[in-house]
């Protein structure tokens, strides 16, 4: 099993928070951070256009953070939303 589920406080948006995991009394810290990108919906009827323009854009934001983190989740936005939430942990 490489990943737990495991509920947390809200991670304010481009903090770190720091999990520290204890197996067998050898402690394994992880570092996580939420960042957050525009997601345009002014104007959007949900056309194939407007989609593939947020994801090409969503996907450019991606790539522009540091390779020492790696994409965890990218969390469903809701249909008014301005921003989408992306999920990254420290590479260890």
């Amino acid at each position: 099993m490489r990943e737990i589920c495991i509920p947390v406080p809200s991670i304010p948006e481009g903090q770190v928070a720091e999990i520290i995991f204890r197996l067998e009394g050898k402690e394994i810290s992880f570092s996580y951070k939420l960042e957050s990108f525009p997601w345009n919906t002014e104007n959007d009827n949900h056309s194939d256009d407007s989609t593939l323009y947020n994801v090409v854009r969503l996907r450019e934001s991606i790539s522009s953070i540091s390779s020492e983190w790696e994409l965890i989740q990218i969390y469903t936005p809701d249909p008014d939303a301005k921003h989408i939430h992306v999920l990254f942990r420290k590479r260890n």
